[in-house]
């Protein structure tokens, strides 16, 4: 069993190290993607990569928003 300001904590914390994560690949994508000697083959699958990985990390983020939400606003404190 977990305590609801606990299981809080723990959400918020999964949330900000996946944005840093994501930050951290977008980062390097972004990188790849301004170096010309890749050839359009490449640079179109890193953009859809990139791409793909902001969608995700937007739907996860508001996943764990609503979640928190969720257990902050319930009566029980234990889980």
């Amino acid at each position: 069993m977990i305590e609801k300001q606990e299981l809080i904590k723990k959400l918020k914390m999964a949330a900000l190290s996946e944005e840093a994560l994501v930050a951290l690949i977008s980062k390097h994508l972004s990188i790849a993607l301004n170096q010309s000697r890749l050839d359009e083959e490449v640079l179109g699958k890193l953009r859809y990569l990139l791409d793909i990985l902001k969608e995700d990390s937007i739907l996860h983020e508001a996943m764990l928003n609503s979640l928190v939400v969720s257990i902050s606003n319930s009566e029980t404190n234990v889980y």
